[in-house]
């Protein structure tokens, strides 16, 4: 059974960025003008870092003891000092002619406001939201069976725009099977994104293709799904939706478990699949979650049938 429509989900209508922590701050010599700045970043939906206004350096100071910030605005180039190796700093000079005297970028600063944010966005473009829906398939009955689902409505999405498939399972072999190389695995992926943004965004944009879509095949060694927590899980899906680039992101689910909840629990959708006249195992996996109080994963279930 080949998906002909992707409803969109609530998830997926709610504004994009809302799952993101703040993470533009902007430091002025003019508080007025750097929360009507705020104000007008934070309008934005091609945006998908949330935007907060220092009334001072004491204020942000204080502010990133505790919180994160990926990018600070300034035009004092002295405050880049206070989040050194903490974030990224873009200097808003008042000459349009200057040139950056601190490690970072320049942005004139007497300019419209949206002329400034689209500078800003164009330096960094981690700063851009992408419209990300992430959608899970399993299947308690048969892995062959979310293996065919998830084939079809990866290729089916990947017509309406970029798509990424992964394979969150042991013996997914998807790929290896051609003998295509370069293979990436789901190891490198759970790998790479413990270490650092930059690879990741690297490992992200050099994938091989199959069916017209990026993917991951199933992992080399079994022991690292099992060792993956919730909270990796979670922000993996973050940095998925933020870095990658996608318009859809498929993950085809081999075994369930604690990391795979929270992976159904980020999801905008899970296909369950079953198989006409075999069991009733989907009912079964309906009936766990309900005893187990798991409402919000149930919310996200679509059953289908092959």
């Amino acid at each position: 059974m080949c998906p002909r429509s992707i409803p969109e989900s609530e998830h997926q209508k709610k504004q994009r960025g809302d799952h993101l922590d703040p993470s533009i701050g902007i430091l002025l010599s003019s508080g007025g003008f750097a929360a009507r700045l705020a104000g007008e970043i934070n309008s934005r939906r091609n945006v998908a870092m949330t935007a907060i206004a220092f009334n001072s350096p004491a204020e942000l100071k204080e502010y990133v003891l505790n919180k994160r910030l990926k990018l600070l605005l300034s035009d004092d180039p002295e405050v880049k000092e206070l989040v050194s190796g903490m974030c990224g700093f873009c200097l808003l000079s008042e000459d349009p002619l200057s040139e950056s005297q601190v490690d970072g970028d320049t942005v004139f600063k007497y300019q419209s406001a949206s002329a400034l944010i689209n500078s800003v966005i164009s330096l960094n473009q981690e700063a851009v939201a992408v419209s990300s829906h992430v959608y899970a398939v399993f299947s308690p009955t048969s892995n062959q069976a979310s293996y065919e689902y998830a084939m079809c409505l990866a290729e089916r999405l990947s017509k309406e725009g970029k798509t990424l498939l992964l394979s969150w399972d042991f013996f997914g072999g998807l790929g290896r099977e051609s003998g295509e190389e370069p293979v990436k695995t789901i190891s490198d992926l759970l790998y790479t994104a413990r270490k650092n943004e930059a690879g990741l965004r690297k490992l992200l944009s050099s994938l091989p293709t199959v069916n017209g879509c990026d993917y991951f095949a199933g992992t080399d060694y079994y022991a690292d799904l099992w060792q993956y927590s919730a909270e990796e899980t979670e922000r993996l899906l973050d940095d998925v939706r933020r870095y990658g680039g996608y318009a859809s992101v498929v993950f085809l689910c081999g075994f369930f478990s604690p990391c795979l909840e929270e992976l159904f629990t980020g999801c905008d959708e899970v296909y369950l699949v079953g198989v006409s006249g075999i069991d009733r195992r989907c009912d079964e996996f309906i009936r766990q979650m309900k005893y187990a109080g798991k409402q919000l994963l149930l919310s996200k279930i679509r059953e289908v049938s092959l």
